[in-house]
């Protein structure tokens, strides 16, 4: 097996495009066991079946959070077999969070409200006239 990895290597991955030298070989078998309480805001099931998470920040954690909620999106469409699209509310002096990461050929958005840039005396008003 080893010599077949040691041309894939060194072989293959030329053939794929890939110029990249390989540094290493990395293990394959994993095993992981850890039990872990993913504590999301809320999850809301839309119209079209989809599920609008939502999670409310009042301190920005960047790169972290943001991988906190892709691992809570990823969980739960896993789960329940449906779209996600995470929303989160920024609250106190948070202006400008980030809203999105590229990790690999992966990029993961959230969409962002800004509780700053929203008037609080209008929505209220609106709320105590429905």
């Amino acid at each position: 097996m080893k010599t077949m990895l040691q041309y894939f290597a060194d072989e293959m991955l030329p053939a794929f495009g890939i110029s990249e030298k390989v540094k290493a070989y990395a293990p394959t078998e994993h095993v992981h066991v850890e039990i872990k309480k993913g504590l999301q805001d809320f999850n809301l099931v839309m119209e079209d079946d989809s599920i609008a998470h939502f999670e409310f920040q009042s301190t920005n954690g960047g790169r972290r959070d943001l991988r906190r909620f892709r691992s809570y999106e990823a969980d739960t469409s896993y789960q329940l077999e449906k779209p996600v699209t995470t929303y989160v509310l920024f609250s106190g002096k948070i202006r400008r969070p980030m809203t999105k990461i590229a990790e690999g050929i992966n990029v993961y958005k959230i969409r962002p409200i800004i509780m700053k840039k929203q008037n609080a005396d209008l929505i209220l008003r609106k709320l105590q006239k429905r």
